[in-house]
């Protein structure tokens, strides 16, 4: 028992030691409701995978989007959707073993699965050179001032045609760098493209099929389901298909510059804040669209031609009168060309003011930012319960730091938060009949889907359960020098009986070669034996 509170100060002090990489600690609460602190070996999968781009996404959706209403909930929550990083690392595992059997399909999976990052980030530095190059360089046809200043539209044709300033610039521009920069950038996002199919379609497929118990030809109806409902593949199968187009219609290149929308978290927060509620603001704009046509309808056969909007004006046919308050009626009011304005004009003004100008853009406008300032506040109040709270004990910073225990320390080491689904996975890694009766009352909570195993309210640190003390300290590095020893022990042992069975088979493989030679002598010892 005094190795087992000591294994903080031990990470802490060996932070690069090999014991530290490959375990680790998590604190439970056990039948007796008393915490205890088990110590596990992290799953082989966690070891090598959990740095990886696609588990860094995951992690970070869990932590936005796992329900905080309560404590009980919020872990309830977490464990079921930790269960999606253990299938992805045993996703990423059997394609490992899978593209290991040769080195380019090894080197496929290292640099196109494991640095998935990469291709995104030259993705969206090449949708940024590409449409740079198109801004500063493309412009209409004509355009093109003389020493004095004056357009000349003879030298470059109609000034509605699009092009770059001279043939050579359309050659070094368009060919060499829009088109082969189009070019690569149609392979990056391919492979961006292969890399999400092969890292996120399988797992989302098979939770679907988990979820629902599917077998026969409904695994395959819901396979095209989970394919189209996932946004990320439908992105990545859209961002593939204007980089194809774009090679032909070079313009096309602008719809690219929604990966910096879609990687940007703030510019995703922005979207969303839109449509979480379009329902809200679609029924607004139909409403005001409504209006809008009541109005054109007074316009038209009251008022046509006494008051345009801005400079425009047109009302020749009852369709044509609705598309102008549309396109302008939204945000300008009408101006009337009879001065002084009719009395009739003055309510019709200020009725469309209000009901259009400012009440119906006002709720459209108003919908959106509020949503906005609830996704803000939400996200703040994750923040702060980040920063503030333990994750796993719900207990409070300024509780531990009271006690004189760093709060980074115990939700870094004592209760990380992670290290929960590490051990999920570590127990279904093991045998059930291996599994200590600890082990066993958790896996049992963990299939009923409890988490009354959960140290909710409690820490071994504050409990002052077992004390720190030097001598412990000292008892567990002589227990790790053990340990190493015994590490090193075991492959000395190990090279030396392979050095023995290398010889035996030597010289296995020597008698063997040798038998024809010991038979013909035996023969021949045989014959002079007879002839004697």
């Amino acid at each position: 028992e005094g190795l087992t509170p000591m294994y903080t100060q031990f990470a802490d002090s060996v932070p690069n030691s090999k014991l530290g990489g490959k375990f680790s600690r998590i604190e439970i609460l056990n039948k007796d409701n008393t915490v205890e602190v088990v110590y596990f070996q992290k799953p082989e999968e966690v070891i090598r995978f959990w740095n990886t781009t696609t588990i860094r996404q995951e992690r970070n959706r869990i932590l936005e989007s796992v329900d905080r209403d309560n404590p009980k909930e919020k872990l309830k929550n977490f464990m079921e959707r930790g269960q999606t990083l253990i299938d992805i690392m045993d996703h990423q595992q059997r394609l490992k073993r899978w593209f290991s059997r040769h080195r380019l399909l090894s080197l496929f999976f290292y640099f196109f699965i494991k640095r998935l990052r990469w291709f995104q980030v030259l993705a969206l530095l090449l949708s940024l050179v590409l449409n740079g190059i198109m801004l500063f360089v493309y412009r209409a046809e004509g355009y093109k001032d003389d020493e004095d200043g004056v357009v000349d539209e003879e030298k470059g044709g109609s000034p509605g045609t699009i092009s770059p300033l001279s043939e050579s610039e359309v050659f070094a521009f368009e060919y060499l760098l829009i088109y082969w920069g189009g070019l690569t950038f149609f392979v990056v996002s391919f492979i961006s493209f292969m890399a999400y199919s092969i890292n996120w379609l399988p797992i989302w497929v098979r939770n679907t099929w988990r979820e629902n118990n599917a077998n026969g030809f409904k695994k395959f109806i819901l396979a095209i389901q989970a394919i189209v409902q996932d946004r990320g593949f439908l992105f990545e199968f859209c961002m593939l298909g204007v980089t194809l187009v774009s090679l032909r219609y070079f313009w096309v290149y602008a719809a690219t510059l929604l990966i910096w929308i879609w990687q940007t978290k703030m510019s995703r927060y922005v979207l969303q804040s839109v449509v979480i509620h379009i329902d809200q603001v679609m029924v607004t704009l139909a409403l005001g669209l409504t209006i809008l046509y009541w109005y054109s309808l007074m316009t038209f056969f009251n008022w046509r031609g006494k008051y345009r909007f801005e400079d425009t004006v047109n009302c020749e046919s009852l369709l044509d009168c609705y598309r102008t308050h549309i396109d302008l009626g939204f945000m300008s009011p009408p101006v009337w060309d009879e001065t002084p304005v009719p009395g009739e004009a003055t309510v019709y003004n200020l009725s469309y003011v209000l009901i259009i100008n400012l009440i119906i853009t006002a709720i459209i406008s108003g919908i959106i930012i509020d949503t906005f300032a609830d996704m803000r506040s939400t996200q703040e109040n994750i923040n702060r319960d980040q920063e503030d709270k333990c994750f796993i004990c719900s207990i409070k910073r300024d509780e531990f730091e009271n006690n004189g225990i760093l709060f980074t320390t115990h939700v870094k080491s004592e209760h990380h938060m992670w290290a929960y689904i590490w051990f999920k996975m570590y127990l279904e890694r093991k045998s059930h009949t291996e599994y200590t009766g600890l082990e066993s009352y958790i896996r049992q909570a963990m299939d009923e889907k409890s988490i009354s195993f959960m140290p909710i309210n409690n820490s071994v640190s504050l409990t002052g359960k077992y004390e720190n003390t030097e001598d412990e300290m000292d008892e567990l590095f002589v227990a790790v020098e053990a340990v190493q020893d015994m590490e090193k022990n075991a492959d000395q042992k190990f090279d030396s009986f392979k050095r023995k069975v290398e010889y035996e088979i030597d010289q296995l493989k020597k008698n063997v070669d040798d038998i024809p030679a010991m038979k013909d002598v035996l023969y021949r010892i045989a014959q002079k034996v007879g002839a004697d």
